[in-house]
């Protein structure tokens, strides 16, 4: 739909259309894990943007850019296009930009581990949202404070946090963000002890976040089903389940790597906890033996082992 309304749009020669076309198509691309088609679209975008002056459309390519190089690892440099993106809204009075931007500078401070500014800046977005009433900006921030809440050892509020936006949405109809909320609850139920309804979770998030293409959810969600499956292992069995998550790490850190993607940190120090336990347990010849069979898994073969079993 986003292709044939880029042709059309070429062909009447729209550019402020292409431009907005650009974006969209860049979003669709962002959550397919393809960075370099996202950052091809939203540059371009944000040079026609600058040569029509329209500002709103300069301050979303600025956020989108944003974006590509938060799931990149590049939480500095998304955090300046944020701030970017933020002062142009604020200037033309934005609100819905205003909002966005905040939240995701936020979840680039959390990163960066600036707590307080990240407090700052999500508290400030959720705010906005509910004086909007925008249920998906606010599903979205509440989400947001409940992996800061993660980072700063709440398991508590984060798990509140994590319901009151799971709610929202599915009630508004967001499956990637209702996949999300599933994956970060699975998570908590790991770092509780709850291993079986860790499992459960977990399994049902990345399960979501396959059918809807998003191959980074993906790559965290087998990221904590690692780190769950390493906390089951014991007793006579314990082997072949190191060997079943060794097998799935690797199928993790190709993906990782086909997609240049990072693994947020409330992800990746656990599951790198795992990979030391694991390790340790097998033996370095038999752990990276199975690693690397994991690494020549398909993605869906790998959604196939993770979901399979206990």
């Amino acid at each position: 739909m986003f292709e044939e309304s880029l042709a059309l749009r070429q062909g009447l020669r729209d550019q402020p259309g292409i431009a907005w076309v650009m974006l969209s198509l860049g979003n669709i691309a962002l959550v397919q894990g393809d960075y370099g088609a996202a950052r091809a679209n939203y540059d371009d975008a944000l040079m026609i943007f600058r040569a029509a002056g329209i500002r709103d459309g300069i301050a979303w390519a600025l956020n989108d850019i944003g974006e590509v190089l938060y799931h990149q690892g590049y939480h500095a440099a998304a955090q300046a296009r944020y701030q970017e993106s933020l002062a142009l809204f604020r200037d033309i009075g934005g609100k819905l930009g205003i909002a966005w931007a905040l939240n995701n500078a936020g979840d680039a401070a959390c990163q960066k581990g600036d707590k307080a500014a990240a407090h700052a800046l999500l508290e400030e977005s959720l705010i906005l949202a509910r004086d909007m009433g925008n249920q998906r900006v606010i599903a979205w921030s509440l989400h947001s404070f409940g992996s800061l809440a993660v980072v700063n050892g709440d398991g508590l509020t984060a798990r509140q946090l994590f319901d009151q936006s799971l709610s929202l949405r599915h009630a508004i109809g967001d499956k990637r963000g209702s996949a999300e909320c599933t994956i970060s609850l699975g998570l908590l139920a790991r770092a509780d002890g709850k291993l079986d309804q860790s499992q459960i979770m977990l399994k049902a998030g990345l399960a979501q976040s396959n059918a809807i293409g998003d191959r980074r959810q993906v790559a965290q969600g087998l990221a904590a089903l690692v780190a769950a499956l390493c906390d089951r292992a014991g007793g006579e069995g314990a082997r072949k389940v190191y060997q079943r998550g060794a097998q799935l790490a690797g199928a993790t850190d190709s993906l990782i790597d086909t997609i240049r993607a990072q693994l947020d940190r409330q992800y990746r120090q656990p599951y790198e906890q795992a990979m030391a336990t694991t390790r340790a347990a097998l033996g370095e010849e038999t752990f990276t033996a199975a690693r690397e069979k994991g690494r020549r898994l398909s993605l869906e073969e790998t959604v196939t082992l993770a979901l399979a079993g206990t």
